[in-house]
């Protein structure tokens, strides 16, 4: 919009005039009469579980520091570095309809880019994605893909962990941590073997001088 010759130049923005009239692009479709076949309840909502992610982001940072460790954002509040080297992603868990009658309902998490961690932290949303249902905790072997999904069934048997609330979310990654932590330091600061010292060579009497 910016680069078309017929809008004035200088600090007209065209993008931030739209938003002041219409708000939304959805909006603007809706006053020329135009029905979206999709759902796009989730669109409208993003805002919110982009703030509610931001604040568990912080709570955990927050808790991770309190138990003597350290966390740093990396790139963005939602993945943080803890100590140094382990990864925690902050992110939710989309509730997804099964495709058929028979099919059971699914959550996915959009991990973007593929990121290292150890851990996903995801705020799981309730049907119709209009409400937090729980919070759970996903464990990983390095590099995380672009999306994960699961079911309520196959949560089990991949070790996803469940919890209620996000103080009790927040506990547990930080003994997680801490626990992490505290074998990473055994470790480093235990002996190494020392190979078999062997005995002098001796000298040859026949030896010269």
């Amino acid at each position: 919009m910016s680069r078309l010759p017929s809008l004035p130049k200088g600090k007209f923005r065209p993008s931030q005039t739209f938003r002041q009239h219409f708000g939304t692009l959805r909006n603007a479709y809706r006053l020329i009469g135009y029905t979206s076949k999709r759902n796009c309840d989730y669109i409208d909502s993003r805002q919110v579980w982009a703030d509610l992610t931001a604040k568990l982001g912080s709570q955990v940072a927050a808790a991770i520091e309190k138990a003597g460790g350290r966390a740093v954002c990396h790139g963005s509040v939602d993945c943080l570095r803890v100590n140094g080297k382990v990864g925690i992603l902050i992110r939710v868990a989309r509730w997804c309809p099964g495709k058929l009658e028979s099919h059971s309902a699914h959550w996915a998490i959009q991990c973007r880019d593929q990121l290292p961690a150890a851990w996903i932290v995801a705020i799981r949303l309730g049907e119709d994605n209009k409400a937090v249902l729980d919070y759970v905790l996903l464990p990983t072997d390095g590099l995380v893909g672009p999306l994960i999904r699961f079911s309520e069934k196959a949560r089990a048997r991949l070790a996803i962990d469940l919890f209620e609330t996000s103080d009790a979310l927040v506990r547990s990654i930080s003994r997680r941590v801490a626990t992490r932590r505290r074998a990473s330091e055994t470790k480093s600061t235990r002996p190494n073997k020392r190979s078999r010292s062997r005995p002098p060579k001796k000298r040859s009497r026949d030896a010269r001088h």
